[in-house]
């Protein structure tokens, strides 16, 4: 009976620690996790710090099925305000958004709670599609990135943030991904486009 009790005394003393350390691993462990759609199509990668070209071959890479050393990227599209299509490529679709002209150029900003940027890309059978943002955000939000693989949302503190989409194409056709951002405005700075056939 002393067995027991000292076998009780001694779980009810580690299993609230135990519970501590679980909870701060999981976490931890969602900070620098990497959000994935339910049908593994699509990519979310967002680490809180400029992406470097390491981090995008390997997303790629990943989504294509192949080894980073064998990822042939397609030379890379870069949207600016200035240029928000290439023609027979990808076109751009600001709904809600104000375009404004400067002596420093064009900017684009995207008030919150419903406007948003959609990117129209002509996409070809087979092929992995990496598109990587820097948004300039105007206070501390919440983002969504949304496809026809579903609504993917995170969090970014004030200031220039980059993240990346990254998405597999099964077939000929267009596919539409639409960024907006659910309680500031933000600035679209650039969206660089790169892609990799599977086989």
């Amino acid at each position: 009976m002393k067995r027991c009790a000292t076998l009780l005394v001694t779980v009810a003393f580690f299993l609230p620690a135990f519970a501590r350390n679980a909870a701060a691993q999981v976490n931890e462990k969602k900070q620098v996790s990497v959000a994935k759609a339910p049908a593994s199509r699509s990519t979310l990668l967002y680490t809180g710090k400029p992406l470097t070209a390491q981090e995008r071959i390997l997303q790629l890479a990943a989504m294509a099925g192949k080894k980073p050393q064998n990822v042939t990227v397609a030379p890379v599209v870069t949207l600016t305000p200035s240029q928000m299509y290439i023609n027979g490529f990808v076109t751009t679709q600001a709904s809600g958004a104000n375009v404004s002209f400067s002596s420093s150029g064009i900017s684009i900003v995207v008030p919150y709670n419903g406007p948003q940027l959609s990117f129209n890309i002509s996409t070809q059978p087979n092929t992995a599609y990496s598109l990587v943002f820097s948004v300039t955000d105007h206070g501390p939000s919440g983002f969504t990135v949304a496809s026809s693989e579903g609504n993917q949302q995170f969090n970014v503190p004030y200031g220039t943030v980059e993240f990346a989409y990254i998405f597999l194409s099964d077939n000929s056709g267009s596919t539409t991904v639409s960024v907006s951002s659910g309680n500031t405005y933000w600035t679209f700075d650039s969206c660089e486009i790169t892609s990799t056939p599977v086989n």
